[in-house]
């Protein structure tokens, strides 16, 4: 399902027929989300997909010092982890 190209291993039309669906449905699956403005660790559920549009812009605002310091480094579990937590 790979094959070699100019750039470096390439997917093969086939194989991103099958992996483009899967990854698109693991990215709509909803997770426990803590809210950045609460003081008590509240969750919310949130899409993987918008997980990622949120920390990105996180991590924007911080970079241009509109909210201070880095952006917080989640652990893994927290990002990919079941969603019953």
């Amino acid at each position: 399902m790979f094959h070699k190209g100019d750039s470096g291993i390439v997917l093969q039309k086939e194989a991103k027929a099958l992996l483009m669906p899967a990854f698109e449905e693991y990215l709509e699956t909803p997770i426990r989300w803590r809210i950045k403005s609460s003081r008590t660790g509240k969750t919310r559920q949130i899409k993987r997909r918008d997980c990622i549009q949120a920390e990105a812009h996180t991590l924007a605002n911080r970079l241009l010092g509109k909210d201070g310091g880095l952006p917080e480094v989640m652990q893994t579990k927290e990002v990919f982890g079941d969603t019953d937590q």
